[in-house]
């Protein structure tokens, strides 16, 4: 999905210009957990990152969020535990007070918090804030102390505010990326469906028919015929290898745009738990490519790992990503059981290695293969800097 899918936010109104006069307190801090908040656009790391934020950003005990689900009303109280992961409960209000009932702009602070709330016991001190976004109300973040702690200050109740528009600029562009990611998702699966029940099937019919052409043929009549017939079989088959190698492509999730590393990040960690595969990846420098060239490049690398798990009969793979004043190179390396690179032409390998040529080529880089039989094969994507 292009960038100009998901709108580019500015600074929320409250943080642009300074425009809280007085408010100096952790300003720098409270700019830079907002850019760092709508700079990911994972929902789930979103979450948590708002959460430890607020955390951070208030000195508080605990934080969490109250999610209001559209158009039913159901709320989810989102917390991150001590080990760091997130938890998403449902919550079911004791009373006929809401978790969700603050208006654009209001800051509710008090001791203790709202009835609903799973933190109930555990706090002496709370501060909540409405999470809205385009006029839509997300629901509420909450930052809250514990007993023998001071209450929070109207400063800090003010910071609270001004995050939170951050954090719900944030959860609204996720939501429309993993949106946007899912309809993609489901066009591909309809195309490599289409593939395989269609073309794919329609190929193998074909060389059965030459097969059975082939037996029928007098042994005098084979000599010429049966050489055509071979050429045909060939073909077919090299097309056959050719779309399933497309719709595998089309079925793999799709790569957003943005940060390299943590796009390769996530192709060697499914690689590794989807083979059981050692798998590791090194950095060195600081790789600074345009969204273009990181999602090609996370796409050539995932079609390396592709390659790898489908015929290098590898124990380890390292995935190496060197910056440096000249280029970005990233490389792809296996202890498998690599191959003739002269004879590739006949392998079933030779489509990945065009696809993965053309995606380096359109954005800019060239591409290298370097691979002997017994001697494992290593790809490497260049990106020259100009």
């Amino acid at each position: 999905m292009s960038p100009e899918t998901i709108p580019q936010p500015g600074l929320p109104s409250s943080v642009a210009a300074s425009a809280l006069p007085g408010v100096t307190l952790g300003s720098d801090l409270l700019t830079t957990l907002g850019r760092n908040l709508v700079a990911d656009l994972d929902i789930g790391r979103t979450l948590t990152k708002t959460i430890e934020g607020a955390q951070r950003l208030l000195d508080a005990d605990i934080a969490s969020i109250c999610l209001l689900a559209h158009p039913t009303g159901d709320v989810q109280q989102v917390t991150v535990d001590s080990d760091g992961s997130t938890r998403l409960e449902p919550l079911r209000p004791q009373s006929n007070e809401s978790p969700v009932v603050l208006e654009p702009g209001q800051i509710l602070h008090r001791r203790s918090a709202c009835s609903a709330c799973r933190l109930l016991s555990h706090i002496e001190h709370c501060v909540s804030t409405a999470l809205v976004s385009g006029g839509e109300n997300l629901g509420i973040l909450c930052a809250m102390r514990r007993s023998e702690r001071p209450e929070f200050d109207p400063l800090q109740q003010q910071a609270l505010h001004t995050y939170a528009e951050w954090a719900a600029l944030a959860i609204v562009n996720s939501r429309r990326f993993h949106v946007a990611q899912e309809e993609a998702r489901q066009k591909q699966a309809k195309i490599a469906a289409h593939l395989h029940d269609n073309a794919v099937q329609a190929l193998s019919i074909l060389g059965l028919k030459v097969e059975l052409i082939e037996a029928e043929l007098a042994e005098s009549e084979t000599a010429e015929v049966s050489k055509h017939l071979k050429s045909v079989k060939s073909i077919s088959q090299q097309m056959i290898h050719q779309l399933r190698a497309a719709f595998g492509e089309l079925q793999q999730p799709p790569i957003g745009s943005g940060d390299l590393i943590s796009s390769l990040t996530s192709c060697v960690e499914d690689f590794r738990q989807s083979t059981q595969i050692s798998a590791e990846m090194v950095v060195v420098g600081v790789c600074n490519l345009a969204d273009e060239q990181s999602t090609q490049a996370a796409q050539i690398v995932r079609e390396a790992l592709h390659n790898v798990r489908r015929h290098a009969q590898a124990k380890q793979v390292q995935v190496h990503v060197v910056a440096d004043a000249a280029a970005v190179r990233i490389s792809v390396q296996d202890n498998g059981t690599g191959f003739d690179l002269h004879r590739v032409g006949a392998d079933q390998r030779h489509l990945g290695a065009t696809l993965m040529r053309e995606r380096a080529q359109r954005s800019g880089g060239f591409l290298t293969i370097q691979s002997h039989p017994g001697r494992g094969t290593n790809v490497t994507i260049s990106y020259p800097i100009h």
